[in-house]
C-alpha cells in the first residue's frame, strides 16, 4: 500500500502544477475536479470518511460546477490576458515557499508529538474524525461564515447598475430582497446567538444544559440548512447582471 500512497501523491503534486501551467481556463476547472477526487481518495487513505465525502461533494463537485460556470463566462466575455512569466514565477514561487514552511514545521515537531489531550475520551481511533467530532461546532460555524462570505465575494463583482437586479443564470429573486438576505445569514446568526446564550446559561460559548442539546441542534442544523442551500443557489447562478 505504499506504492499506492506515494503513487496518490505524486499525482496530486503532478496535477496542481499542470493546473498551473495550463493556459485554459476550462481546462484548469477539469484539473480542479481531478484534484478534488484525488484528495478526496487521500482522506480515505487516511480512514478519513467523513472529510472524504466532504472533499469529493464539495471540494470536486459543487466547486467544480461553480468554477466552470465562471470560466465560460470568462471565456464568452472575457478578452483578459494570460498571466506574464513573471508572474507566474511569482506564484509559483509562494507557493514553494508556503509548502516547504508547512513541510517545515510537520517535520520539526517535537517528540511526543503534542496533543489536543482530553479529546481521547470520544472513543475514536481515527485522529481526524477525533478532531472533528470534538470540534464540531466550531467547524460548522466557520463553514457557515464561509459560504456567506463567499456569496458576498460574488456579490462584489457585479456592476454598480445591476444591484438590485436578478441572477444571470436563472430567474432568481432580486439580490436586494430582505428575506433573501436573511436566509444567508440565518444560520451563521442562529448558531452565534446560541453560542452567546452559552454563557448565562452553563457559563462558555456553545455550552447549554443537556436538557437544551437536542432542540437547540435541531435548531442550528435547520438555519445552516437554509443559508448554505441559498449560498449555493446564488452562488451557482452567479453575479447579478439584469435589472429588477
Amino acid at each position: 500500500m505504499a506504492m499506492l500512497d506515494l503513487a496518490l501523491g505524486a499525482a496530486v503534486l503532478a496535477l496542481a502544477v499542470w493546473m498551473l501551467r495550463v493556459r485554459s481556463d476550462v481546462a484548469a476547472v477539469r484539473g480542479c475536479v481531478a484534484l478534488g477526487l484525488l484528495l478526496a481518495l487521500a482522506w480515505v487513505r487516511l480512514s478519513a470518511m467523513d472529510v472524504a465525502l466532504s472533499q469529493g461533494a464539495i471540494g470536486a463537485g459543487a466547486n467544480g460546477v461553480m468554477l466552470l460556470l465562471a470560466a465560460i463566462r470568462g471565456c464568452a466575455g472575457s478578452d483578459a490576458s494570460s498571466p506574464s512569466r513573471a508572474q507566474e514565477w511569482v506564484v509559483g514561487a509562494l507557493c514553494s515557499i508556503i509548502s516547504a514552511a508547512l513541510a517545515w514545521a510537520m517535520l520539526s515537531l517535537p517528540e511526543p508529538q503534542p496533543s489536543l489531550g482530553g479529546i481521547s475520551a470520544l472513543g475514536v481511533t481515527n485522529p481526524v474524525n477525533e478532531v472533528l467530532m470534538a470540534f464540531r461546532a466550531l467547524n460548522t460555524l466557520l463553514v457557515g461564515m464561509v459560504v456567506v462570505l463567499a456569496v458576498i465575494a460574488l456579490w462584489s463583482m457585479a456592476p454598480d447598475a445591476a444591484w438590485g437586479g436578478v441572477a444571470g443564470l436563472w430567474p432568481l429573486p432580486a439580490f436586494a430582497s430582505p428575506w433573501l438576505r436573511w436566509t444567508l445569514v440565518a444560520g451563521p446568526l442562529a448558531f452565534i446567538v446560541v453560542g452567546l446564550l452559552g454563557f448565562p446559561l452553563a457559563g462558555d460559548f456553545l455550552a447549554y444544559p443537556p436538557a437544551l442539546a437536542k432542540p437547540l441542534i435541531l435548531l442550528i442544523g435547520a438555519a445552516m440548512t437554509l443559508s448554505v442551500a441559498a449560498a449555493f443557489a446564488l452562488l451557482m447562478a452567479g453575479p447579478p447582471e439584469g435589472g429588477a
